[in-house]
Formats: C-alpha cells, sequence, structure tokens
C-alpha cells in the first residue's frame, strides 16, 4: 500500500490517501503515518479511501486508533469516498457513524453534513 499525505491550507486539513490494500501487513504504516501527524499537532484528518482497493479487519482498527488519537488530542478524523464494498463493510461491523464517512473529499474537509453517510 502507498500512503500520500496533503496539506489543505484553504481548510486546515490534512489528507491522508491510502492506495491499494490495506491489511495486516500495511496498517502499521498507517498507523505510523497517522501518529506522526497527531504527534505534529495535525489532529484535522481526512482520510481519503478512493484508491484503496481492500480493507481487513487489522486496517479498520487502524482507522478507530487513529479516530480515538486525533479526538483524545481535540481533533478529529473523517474517512471519505469509500467504495460500495467498504461502505458496507463499515455499516456492518459498526464503524459508520462512529468515524465520520463523507461521501467526497471536499465534503470531508468542509464537514458537510448533507453528505455525511448515515449508518
Amino acid at each position: 500500500m502507498e500512503i500520500s499525505v496533503a496539506e489543505r491550507p484553504d481548510a486546515h486539513v490534512t489528507v491522508v490517501t491510502l492506495h491499494g490494500e490495506l491489511g495486516v501487513d500495511s496498517a502499521a504504516s498507517l498507523r505510523t503515518t497517522l501518529a506522526g501527524l497527531i504527534d505534529g499537532c495535525l489532529i484535522q484528518i481526512v482520510v481519503d479511501l478512493a484508491p484503496l482497493t481492500f480493507c481487513d479487519s487489522i486496517g479498520l482498527s487502524a482507522f478507530v486508533d487513529g479516530h480515538r488519537r486525533c479526538t483524545e488530542a481535540g481533533g478529529w478524523l473523517r474517512l471519505a469516498a469509500a467504495g460500495p464494498f467498504l461502505e458496507r463493510v463499515l455499516a456492518v461491523v459498526g464503524l459508520l457513524g462512529w468515524v465520520p464517512l463523507y461521501d467526497t473529499v471536499h465534503a470531508a474537509c468542509t464537514g458537510d453534513a448533507a453528505h455525511l453517510i448515515q449508518p
């Protein structure tokens, strides 16, 4: 999996884009990336899921950990642009609604409630 990080200074948000498969072999990289951002006081994070082709339970736990750490630091972590399969997985395991999921990266960056996907 490849992880890219970009600043959105217009929205004071950091966008983390995941490319490929997020699983047991790559979840540690995501955790490290998120921890580095949070430790650097970048605590408004959007995770762009559009290029993600696979996610297992270990990958899902990285989202939970990142969300928890951001919240504890006074910020937030939002997911964005999940494909239909991943959206369904998030709903089935109970993360949809607990970790906010928006239909686009732009909506997640702005917190546009009209584009928040409900469980």
